[in-house]
C-alpha cells in the first residue's frame, strides 16, 4: 500500500512537472509575440486603425499571459487533493490559448491572402 502511494506521488510530480514545463513554453510564445507587437507599436508612422489593432492584440496577449501565470501557480501549489482540478483547469486553459494563437494565425492569414501557417487556409 505505501508503495502505491509512494507511485502515485512520484506520478503527480511528474505531471505538475510536465504541465509546468508546457505553460512555461506557452509563456514564452506569448512573450515573443508581444515583443513583436511592442515593436510594431513603436513605429511612429502606424496609422490609427493599424495602431488600434496592435494595441487590442497586446491586450489580449496580456490576458492570456495573466491566465497562463495563474494556472503556472496553480500548479505548481497543488496538492495530491487538488491536482485533479488543477489538471483539468490547467489542460484546458492551454488548449484554449493554443487555440486563441491558431485563430490569430489564420487572422493574419485572411488579411494578408498569404497561408502563413501552410494549413490550407
Amino acid at each position: 500500500m505505501e508503495n502505491q502511494v509512494d507511485n502515485t506521488m512520484e506520478n503527480i510530480q511528474q505531471e505538475k512537472k510536465d504541465i509546468a514545463e508546457d505553460m512555461r513554453e506557452m509563456r514564452n510564445k506569448i512573450e515573443m509575440r508581444m515583443t513583436k507587437v511592442e515593436a510594431q507599436l513603436s513605429d511612429p508612422e502606424l496609422d490609427a486603425e493599424t495602431r488600434a489593432k496592435f494595441e487590442q492584440e497586446k491586450t489580449e496577449l496580456k490576458q492570456q499571459m495573466d491566465r497562463v501565470d495563474g494556472n503556472l501557480s496553480e500548479v505548481e501549489r497543488a496538492t495530491k487533493e487538488t491536482w485533479n482540478d488543477v489538471k483539468a483547469s490547467s489542460e484546458k486553459a492551454a488548449d484554449e490559448t493554443e487555440n486563441w494563437f491558431q485563430r490569430q494565425k489564420e487572422l493574419i492569414d485572411q488579411k494578408t491572402e498569404v497561408d502563413n501557417d501552410n494549413d490550407g487556409h
